[in-house]
C-alpha cells in the first residue's frame, strides 16, 4: 500500500510512530499537507512512555524477604493496593413495566423486554425500531441474538458473526466467509465500546461503512515474525497474532473483508492455517494461541459469534431540549425520570433520578419509584 497513485495529489504522506496517545488529538491536516504530522511534533519527534521499576525481585513480597536490597527505604513508604468497599442497600423492589397494562413486563427466554422494546407479536413496543422477535425462545433483534437489553445504558448486547479465511489445501486458495451488518433506520448504532478484532498470522482484515456512500474505512494487521507462533503470548493483543482497532460513533453499517491479496496464510497453512475478523465487544475477550494453531478454533470458542454492543436511543428529536417542547412526544414519563443526551448519534434517553428505580419510560407504579439508600463502607 502507499499514496504513488492517485492519492498523492490528495495525500502525499503516511506516518508510523509508538506513540503516547493520552494527549494526541487526529487532525486530518496530517493527511493533506507533506510532513505535517512531523512539523506539528517539532522535528519528527513524538511523546512516548517507559515503564520503569525495581526488577531484581519479581514483586513486593519477594523483596520484603531481604531488608538490606529492600528499595522502599522511607518509614512511610508503601506498595501500592487500593481498596474500596462499596455496598448499595436498596430499600424498593425493582418495579418494570411495559407500554400496555397486559405487558407491562416480559420475558424472552431469560432475556428481560422492557418498554419501550416489546415482543413483536404482542404489540408492545413504542415503535417498529424497538420489536424484538422471539424465536424459539431467543430473542432476536433482526437478524442478531440479544444477549440483554440495558435501560439506564441504552445499550443491546447482541451476538455478532466472525468472519474467516482459511488456506484451502485442495483448491490452493483462500476460503473467505465475510459478514456485515446494517442498522440504518433503526434506532441502534454500533457502539464505539465495540472494537474490529483480527486474529492471524499474516492477516489484513479492513471494516467499511457502505461501498458506495459511505465515508470510513479502517484496517488492521496481525503478524507473526517469520510466521512463527512462539511469538504470540496469550491474553495480548498488540499486533502480534491479534490486532485490534476502534471504531467510530455514529457508525449504523459496517462491513468485513480481507486482503488475502496482500497477506493470506498459504505460506504458513500447516502452522496456522485461518484467520478471523469480526466487530466485537472486547471488555472481556482474552486472546488465546489456540485460535492461531487450531483451524477455526477461534470460530468454535465462540460458536461462530462474538458478543457485541448496540447503542439505543429515542432519535426524534435531536436532544432532550427538543424533546421537553412537546410534552405528549416526550418518552421519559415517570414523574422521577431524567433526560440524557445520546452520547452516539442524535436523540435522548431516560433514567430514573438518583435514589429511584423502574422503568423511566412509564407512568405512575410502573414508572421510577421508591428511594435507594446507599452505603459507603470505608
Amino acid at each position: 500500500m502507499n499514496t504513488s497513485g492517485s492519492y498523492y495529489n490528495r495525500t502525499p504522506c503516511s506516518y508510523a510512530v509508538l506513540i503516547d496517545t493520552s494527549n494526541f488529538n487526529f487532525s486530518t491536516t496530517y493527511l493533506t499537507s507533506p510532513m505535517e504530522f512531523n512539523n506539528a511534533y517539532g522535528g519528527g519527534q513524538v511523546p512516548v512512555v517507559l515503564d520503569w521499576a525495581i526488577r531484581t525481585a519479581n514483586n513486593c513480597d519477594k523483596a520484603w524477604k531481604d531488608p538490606m536490597s529492600y528499595m522502599c527505604k522511607s518509614d512511610n513508604s508503601r506498595r501500592l493496593t487500593i481498596l474500596l468497599w462499596l455496598t448499595v442497600a436498596f430499600a424498593a423492589e425493582l418495579l418494570a413495566g411495559g407500554a400496555k397494562a397486559e405487558c407491562q413486563h416480559t420475558k424472552c427466554g431469560g432475556v428481560d423486554i422492557s418498554y419501550p422494546f416489546g415482543i413483536s407479536s404482542e404489540n408492545c413496543a413504542f415503535s417498529d425500531g424497538f420489536k424484538i422477535d422471539c424465536n424459539d425462545n431467543k430473542p432476536f433483534y433482526g437478524d442478531v441474538e440479544v444477549l440483554n437489553i440495558s435501560l439506564p445504558l441504552g445499550q443491546i448486547r447482541v451476538l455478532n458473526s466472525i468472519s474467516s479465511s482459511c488456506y484451502n489445501t485442495t483448491s490452493k486458495g483462500m476460503d473467505s466467509t465475510t459478514w456485515d451488518l446494517n442498522l440504518t433506520g433503526t434506532p441502534c448504532m454500533f457502539s464505539d465500546s465495540n472494537k474490529l478484532t483480527v486474529i492471524g498470522c499474516r492477516t489484513l482484515a479492513y471494516i467499511s461503512d457502505d461501498y458506495y456512500v459511505g465515508n470510513y474505512m479502517s484496517g488492521c494487521v496481525s503478524a507473526c515474525r517469520r510466521g512463527e507462533i512462539k511469538s504470540a503470548t496469550n491474553g495480548t493483543c498488540s499486533g502480534i497474532g491479534c490486532c485490534q482497532t476502534p471504531i467510530p460513533k455514529g457508525l449504523n453499517y459496517y462491513q468485513v473483508w480481507f486482503d488475502v491479496d496482500t497477506m493470506n496464510t498459504s505460506g504458513i497453512y500447516n502452522r496456522t492455517p485461518c484467520s478471523y475478523a469480526v466487530l466485537m465487544d472486547t471488555s472481556n475477550f482474552n486472546f488465546s494461541t489456540t485460535y492461531l494453531t487450531s483451524p477455526m478454533e477461534f470460530n468454535i470458542s465462540y460458536g461462530g459469534q462474538a458478543p457485541m454492543v448496540l447503542d439505543w436511543a429515542i432519535r426524534t428529536p435531536n436532544s432532550c431540549d427538543e424533546a421537553r417542547k412537546d410534552s405528549m412526544s416526550y418518552m421519559c414519563k415517570s414523574k422521577n425520570s431524567r433526560c440524557l443526551n445520546s452520547s452516539n448519534g442524535p436523540g435522548y434517553i431516560c433514567n430514573c433520578r438518583e435514589g429511584y428505580q423502574g422503568n423511566p419510560y412509564l407512568q405512575g407504579p410502573n414508572g421510577c419509584q421508591g428511594e435507594l439508600h446507599y452505603n459507603l463502607i470505608s
